[in-house]
């Protein structure tokens, strides 16, 4: 096998195993994005499990509420109640009063009709008598007077339990509204949180068959990279054997290829076309940007492609470049629109002046 066949079995040996790298970055990638979005699942499930729970407090909070003006209607009721009782008896009292004082005026008639009657006839009128009468109807009004109080205080109650019940009622309105509110509320948390972990699911999935895949790859970059060693490995051994033989052939021979050999050596020197590994050697101070344009425009021109970029710009930029296909490298690289000059150094290296921007 000659050198040439090795450099190129080694070469594609090489763009299988970058390629390889490449595919396993991409599913370290890819196992990143699904850990992240397993991460905002269960972000999304904290979330929804605490929504249920506020609605679950929420819920119980308007069934408190709920109760609590439960009782307070109950107790406005009984208020109401003994008022209504209170007002009754305070009626009947006013009643009595009324019937007591009738009775009594009428008596008193009676008496002042005697009294007159007695004065009509001489008779001596007894003063302390009279005195007792009127003291007695003097009370009698001041009963009657009371008991119209105490009539009066019982209506006002009975009108302050009728708003307390129904401020109670509108208490009992709002408290149901609440308890309506919570119970759609924590039915619609109890329907989200089966939403997320349903999403938790199908985002572990993801991010399982994501590492499955890394994982993959990087037992097949390791058979890649295993192959490779023991491909050159063999490539080594069969140069070796044929070096061997060389050197045990007829010297004739040896010396014929070493002539051919520094023939061919002098005319790729003074030659243009080239393939093959070269360096490109950057000139002068150029900014990094100017680099990088200069790098893509290397990659859109047909049988080029750029392995390495080493150094700084104010140190100066070294650019290794596979050439994939017999070129004159010289006139290509002045074609491109930012090259300034390019200059030979020695057989695969160039120096490259770009255009200042």
């Amino acid at each position: 096998m000659s050198g040439e066949d090795m450099s190129a079995n080694a070469t594609r040996s090489i763009t299988r195993a970058e390629k390889t790298v490449e595919e396993a970055l991409i599913a370290v990638r890819e196992a990143t994005r699904a850990m992240e979005a397993e991460a905002a699942a269960l972000v999304e499930i904290e979330k929804a499990y605490k929504k249920a729970n506020d609605a679950a407090a929420e819920l119980k909070s308007a069934i408190r509420a709920n109760k609590a003006a439960t009782l307070r209607i109950e107790k406005a009721r009984n208020m109401a109640r003994h008022a209504l009782k209170d007002a009754t008896k305070a009626a009947q009292i006013e009643a009595n009063a009324d019937k007591d004082e009738e009775q009594k005026v009428s008596r008193r008639k009676d008496e002042e009709a005697k009294v007159v009657d007695a004065e009509n006839k001489g008779k001596l009128f007894n003063t302390d008598a009279r005195n007792e009468a009127r003291r007695k109807a003097r009370e009698s009004e001041d009963r009657a007077t009371k008991a119209q109080r105490n009539a009066q205080s019982a209506k006002g109650t009975l009108a302050a339990a009728d708003r307390e019940v129904k401020d109670a009622e509108q208490e009992l309105t709002l408290a149901s509204t609440r308890v309506r509110i919570a119970k759609e509320a924590d039915a619609t948390a109890r329907t989200e949180v089966p939403r997320a972990e349903s999403i938790a699911k199908r985002t572990l999935k993801i991010a399982k068959t994501a590492l499955e895949t890394e994982a993959g790859a990087k037992k097949v970059m390791d058979s890649m990279i295993s192959r490779l060693k023991g491909l050159m490995a063999n490539e080594v051994k069969i140069a070796q054997g044929e070096a061997s033989r060389l050197r045990t052939g007829d010297e004739e021979v040896i010396n014929k290829a070493e002539g051919t050999n520094q023939a061919i050596d002098t005319s790729e020197l003074n030659s243009d076309i080239y393939s093959g590994t070269l360096k490109l050697l950057i000139a002068g101070h150029v900014d990094h940007s100017v680099i990088q344009r200069f790098q893509k425009r290397l990659e859109r021109v047909d049988g080029f492609r750029v392995k390495s970029v080493y150094g700084s710009g104010g140190e100066g930029i070294d650019i290794t470049l596979l050439v994939e296909q017999p070129v004159p490298i010289v006139g290509r690289l002045n074609e491109i629109e930012m090259v300034q000059r390019v200059s030979k150094i020695s057989r695969k290296e160039f120096e490259v002046e770009l255009k200042s921007a």
